[in-house]
């Protein structure tokens, strides 16, 4: 009679697997935190390291042009698309970069922009850079 008044067996492991479940929830929800902490780093480092890239690529770039800036001065007479001459005819007629781009006072040696702002220009076009040394006006992008 003694056996009436005893729980069954079969309660035991049903409280086992609720806990066990409990404690699996528990541990799925700290590695879905950690998870979502890691990816919020990984999104972070993937940002900064495009802005890196970014700002190195425009230093570079900006450094190119003064080097070609600077290469275009010291050049002979040049046409419109900024390529030095090689005919002798036409090199009589056209005129250097630093003619057609700065006013160097002969008395003072004092450097200025020509007048009316003229600017030479360069496009990089996904191959190569196209520029344009216009002797009057602006730049026109090809």
């Amino acid at each position: 009679m003694t056996s009436l008044f005893r729980p069954s067996r079969a309660a035991h492991p049903i409280r086992r697997g609720a806990a066990s479940l409990v404690v699996v929830m528990v541990l799925f929800f700290i590695i879905t935190l950690v998870a979502a902490y890691m990816s919020r780093n990984l999104l972070f480092e993937q940002r900064t390291s495009t802005n890196q890239f970014r700002s190195t690529l425009a230093f570079e770039t900006a450094e190119a042009g003064v080097e070609w800036a600077l290469a275009r001065l010291n050049d002979a007479r040049m046409n419109d698309d900024c390529t030095p001459l090689t005919s002798a005819a036409s090199v009589t007629t056209e005129v250097t970069f630093r003619e057609r781009y700065l006013d160097i006072n002969s008395t003072t040696g004092v450097i200025s922009p020509v007048a009316g702002g003229r600017i030479a220009g360069c496009v990089f076009n996904g191959t190569t850079w196209v520029c344009d040394c216009p002797a009057s006006g602006n730049p026109i992008p090809r």
